[in-house]
C-alpha cells in the first residue's frame, strides 16, 4: 500500500509554502481562514495575526473572528501581510472587487497580498480571475502557475508556452505588493 501523500498531494501545501515563504512584517491578517492554522501558529509565535472567515474558526484565538470581512472593522494601513488563499474564486465578480479594495485599504503602503486561486476554466463552478488585471493599486511582483498531474505531483509550468490540453487541475499563486 502507497503512502497516504502519494495519493494525493492537496494544493494548500503548496499555498501554504508559498505563502510562508513571502511573509513580510509581523501583522497577519488570513481572510477566509477556513480550517488554516497559519495564522493561530503565527500569533503563537508572537505575531501579531488575525483569522476571519464566514463560518465559525475551530481554532479560536484571541485575534479570530466569525463573519463577513467586507463588514469586519480593521485599522487602515495597518496589515504587513493579508493572505487571501482559495477564496476569490467564491465571490462574485462585485464581490471579489470589494474584497480586494478592502485589502489594500487595511494594508500598510508597500504591505503584501498573498492570494491563490484556480486557473479560469480549469475547475468546474469557479469565477474566472485574471492575476494581472483584477489587483487594481497593487504591483504584481509574483505570478506562479502550477498544474497537478494525477493528483500527485505539482509541476510548475509557463501558461505562454504550455499546451492548455495538457493542464489538468491548476492553480495561480500571486504575491502582489500594495502601491
Amino acid at each position: 500500500m502507497e503512502p497516504f501523500f502519494y495519493k494525493r498531494i492537496d494544493e494548500r501545501h503548496l499555498e501554504y509554502a508559498f505563502l510562508c515563504t513571502n511573509l513580510e512584517g509581523t501583522r497577519f491578517l488570513d481572510v477566509g481562514c477556513g480550517e488554516s492554522t497559519v495564522a493561530l501558529a503565527l500569533y503563537r509565535l508572537g505575531f501579531d495575526a488575525h483569522a476571519i472567515d464566514l463560518m465559525p474558526y475551530k481554532f479560536k484565538f484571541a485575534n479570530s473572528k466569525t463573519g463577513n470581512f467586507l463588514k469586519a472593522d480593521y485599522k487602515d494601513d495597518y496589515f504587513d501581510t493579508v493572505a487571501c488563499i482559495s477564496v476569490l474564486e467564491h465571490l462574485n465578480q462585485k464581490s471579489s472587487v470589494e474584497m480586494i479594495e478592502k485589502i489594500r485599504k487595511i494594508l500598510k503602503p508597500g504591505g503584501v497580498l498573498i492570494t491563490s486561486f484556480p486557473v479560469a476554466g480549469d475547475w468546474d463552478g469557479c469565477a474566472k480571475i485574471d492575476p494581472i488585471g483584477n489587483f487594481p493599486g497593487f504591483e504584481i511582483e509574483i505570478v506562479k502557475y502550477f498544474d497537478r498531474k494525477e493528483h500527485v505531483v505539482w509541476t510548475e509550468y509557463d501558461p505562454k508556452t504550455t499546451d492548455s490540453s495538457t493542464i489538468e487541475h491548476s492553480i495561480v499563486l500571486v504575491k502582489a505588493r500594495k502601491l
